[in-house]
């Protein structure tokens, strides 16, 4: 593992925006209507890509249920979780690329974009789901991640909430950074290689320290 870092690649829903929560409410209500041989739906499919989810679980209503999630996407009151715009500003100017890697479509992203005027300003790539042969828990994602900023995963930190998107991270050997905002520290505890309650307890230096401290 690097001792420094030259790109950083952030998970969407639960990572960078607080989305989390609806997402969790919708799946549990498409499960209640759909699905109610399977209790807590919305945390079963938490971070797999809804293509998978839909096809999985709801194949047989899924054109129920695609316009229904669109509906809620188009929706969705988009905010960016504490600290996680200073953090984008602060790697920036230490000279750290940063890009979205998430199991959204270009549909969602769409509509991120209109919630949060300059989204896509902020960051030097966003990778969607259409652009993955694999999703997470596959390595994929951010493997293309870390090519497409022109870094060696060893050269880059994920930032994740979901466990299947902290597999990712992990299995495509990058330091990998959990945000404690969908599971608790417990949980997330052995799946990752660093626990941030939020992103207002790092920075760009304090990221070089935890790297140097690892073997």
């Amino acid at each position: 593992m690097s001792k420094t870092f030259n790109a950083a690649l952030f998970d969407l829903d639960g990572t960078l925006c607080d989305t989390e929560p609806h997402y969790v409410a919708f799946w549990n209500r498409m499960g209640q209507m759909y699905r109610p041989d399977l209790e807590n739906f919305g945390k079963l499919v938490q971070g797999i890509p809804p293509k998978i989810s839909i096809d999985t679980y709801l194949s047989d209503v899924s054109e129920e249920v695609w316009p229904a999630l669109h509906e809620m996407e188009a929706n969705l009151p988009y905010s960016w979780f504490p600290g996680a715009l200073e953090l984008i500003r602060n790697l920036k100017e230490n000279g750290v690329k940063c890009a979205v890697v998430t199991s959204s479509n270009k549909f969602k992203m769409a509509c991120v974009a209109k919630g949060l005027p300059g989204f896509d300003s902020y960051f030097d790539a966003v990778l969607t789901m259409e652009q993955f042969s694999r999703p997470k828990p596959a390595p994929d994602c951010f493997l293309l991640g870390a090519e497409t900023l022109g870094c060696q995963p060893s050269e880059c930190i994920v930032f994740e909430d979901s466990l299947s998107g902290l597999k990712s991270g992990m299995d495509a050997g990058i330091f990998t950074v959990a945000l404690a905002s969908s599971n608790s520290r417990e949980v997330l505890e052995g799946h990752c290689d660093l626990i941030l309650d939020s992103f207002l307890d790092t920075s760009y230096d304090k990221l070089k320290e935890n790297l140097k401290q690892r073997p």
